[in-house]
Order: C-alpha cells, then sequence, then structure tokens
C-alpha cells in the first residue's frame, strides 16, 4: 500500500483501502438530483447535487434553510433540462423536522415523488437510524405526500 492510500474500517473488523471501498459502492448512473441533509449541528443542512447520465457530479448547491431550498427546487424544477430524479439520502443522526422541512420544500417547488434511501426518522426526539429494528429503504420511491403523512404523524407520537 502507497502513502495516498488510507485504511477503512467495514463491517465486521475487515480492512481494505479507500480504492476497495469505493469499488464497493455502485454508482449510480442516472442525470439525477440528490438531496442531502446534514446531521451535524452548525453545519448547512441542506445540500443539493445534480448528477450527469454518467454518474458525475455536475455541481452542488447548499442552503441554509428550507426557504433557500425551496427556491433552488422551484427554479431547478422549471427547467426543462434539469434532472427529474430525485433521490433523499438521509443518513443516520438526522432529525425529523429537518426531513419533514426538506419534504415541505421540495413538494412546494413541484416535485411529487423521490427516491428515498435511509431511515425515516422515528420522531419523539429520536433521528433516523435509532429506535427499535429501524426500516431501512435503499433507492425506495415514494410520494412527498405519503413522506410528509408519515412524518407528521410521527412528528405527534410523543
Amino acid at each position: 500500500m502507497n502513502r495516498r492510500e488510507a485504511l477503512v474500517l467495514v463491517g465486521m473488523g475487515s480492512i481494505v483501502t479507500l480504492a476497495q471501498a469505493a469499488a464497493m459502492k455502485p454508482v449510480i448512473k442516472e442525470h439525477a438530483l440528490e438531496l442531502r441533509i446534514a446531521t451535524k449541528k452548525g453545519d448547512i443542512p441542506f445540500s443539493v447535487e445534480e448528477f450527469t447520465a454518467d454518474g458525475k457530479s455536475a455541481g452542488i448547491v447548499r442552503c441554509d434553510d428550507e426557504k433557500g431550498l425551496q427556491l433552488f427546487l422551484s427554479r431547478t424544477a422549471k427547467d426543462a433540462s434539469a434532472p427529474k430524479l430525485f433521490r433523499f439520502i438521509v443518513d443516520n443522526g438526522t432529525t425529523l423536522e429537518k426531513v419533514l422541512a426538506a419534504v415541505k420544500a421540495s413538494r412546494a417547488s413541484g416535485f411529487t415523488e423521490v427516491r428515498y434511501t435511509g431511515c425515516i426518522p422515528p420522531g419523539c426526539s429520536l433521528v433516523s437510524g435509532q429506535g427499535l429494528n429501524p426500516t431501512r429503504y435503499e433507492g425506495t420511491p415514494i410520494k412527498l405526500d405519503r413522506l410528509e403523512k408519515i412524518l407528521s404523524e410521527n412528528s405527534q407520537k410523543c
């Protein structure tokens, strides 16, 4: 291994190089928008990245709040050449409030469906990935109105 390679711990103690880890993650080759929601306090909460049809990044926009996210997504939705595929990536540790804000901004912008990756935050001050046996979605198509309803119900559980 040369000096530029780093080691990554994967799963149950397997050690692989970053190059091997990258090779394990499939590259999705679709013209798409991908919304990521920050999990750390103090980070810019929303980032939207566009991917070209060959899976390469075409650029990224970060938004401080749901109003900025809605503004960017509204303009994107009106662009005939913009991708129509919209992916939500929700990492463990994401709050229900942030996911719900992103869903509302996306719906208000004219999007109706996303491919959801991650756990849906259960509410009760628990973040995504917490709780008893959380269901993890892997690029599952889900209608935004249904997702908003689930999140709203989860927010009222406690």
